[in-house]
């Protein structure tokens, strides 16, 4: 990204509060019955944090990816709030130029609001035996029936987060109309240590 955009979201994430709460996203809420408690959780473009609190709140310890330092000072103080903050640790980055050194595998790895289909080779390398992918995102598909989106460089096409589980057994993958928006939702799993699947 550019200089530009660590300035907007340092801004977006300067206001009071959270800007979206101190929960996870519904997507995130909804799965994490079917993760094994406990293992290394990476969250991609991590914002202030709620994904990864809620995955080290299931006994997670993780590393939070974000170009803003402000949404990651917030993450940090949500972590600390929840009583999970030795848990966890955050790293600025910009996303744009790939993904920072990240020592070992993942039992987790989720990217939520966060549009970057180059990063998902190296995303599904770094899962371990048996491990989850978590993806959310807005589609193209709210342009044509003029939703509440970001900008176009931004949005998937329909089908498109499907060719990020390449390799790995698709769990769950719906796009629904979820808080005004279209969103694609996957959760995917490493097939090595994964039990069968069982759909014909």
């Amino acid at each position: 990204m550019a200089r530009g955009d660590r300035v907007k979201w340092d801004g977006k994430y300067a206001a009071p509060g959270y800007r979206r709460g101190g929960e996870p996203p519904a997507l995130v809420r909804g799965v994490l019955g079917a993760l094994p408690r406990g293992g290394r959780a990476l969250d991609v473009a991590c914002g202030e944090g709620q994904t990864l609190v809620a995955l080290a709140e299931r006994g997670y310890r993780g590393i939070g990816l974000d170009i803003s330092e402000t949404g990651l000072q917030k993450a940090a103080a949500l972590a600390a709030e929840r009583g999970v903050g030795d848990r966890l640790s955050f790293v600025p980055c910009d996303l744009d130029d790939g993904l920072p050194p990240l020592k070992g595998r993942f039992d987790v790895i989720s990217c939520i609001h966060f549009h970057a289909p180059d990063l998902y080779p190296a995303l599904r390398a770094l899962l371990a035996d048996g491990g989850f992918l978590i993806v959310e995102t807005l589609t193209t598909e709210n342009v044509e029936r003029e939703l509440p989106h970001p900008a176009a460089g931004y949005l998937a096409r329909p089908s498109q987060v499907l060719s990020y589980a390449e390799g790995l057994r698709v769990r769950l993958y719906r796009e629904v109309l979820a808080d005004g928006s279209i969103r694609a939702q996957l959760l995917a799993q490493d097939p090595r240590g994964a039990p069968p699947d069982l759909r014909r």
